[in-house]
């Protein structure tokens, strides 16, 4: 009985993420890789090294996450 192997499992690298290789979007996107992505060991064989995906969106200088407004626990003079 075959063993079903997880889409996407974590890396060596915090940055990354590996998905399976048989997957359509494994696809490495074309150009040049950063050097990290074709590192040996990063990932287990038959995945394939992924940038992470962030869980908030950018807009401008706001991060739009869903949740409600954080406020800075730091103080301007902090800074």
């Amino acid at each position: 009985m075959p063993v079903e192997r997880p889409e996407v499992v974590p890396s060596t690298d915090d940055a990354y993420e590996c998905v399976r290789a048989d997957l359509e979007d494994a696809a490495l996107p074309p150009g040049p890789q950063p050097p990290e992505a074709t590192r040996p060991g990063l990932c287990p064989e038959g995945y394939v090294p992924r940038l992470k995906r962030r869980d908030y969106e950018l807009r401008g200088k706001r991060v739009e996450t869903g949740r409600p407004p954080e406020r800075n626990p730091r103080s301007p003079d902090d800074r």
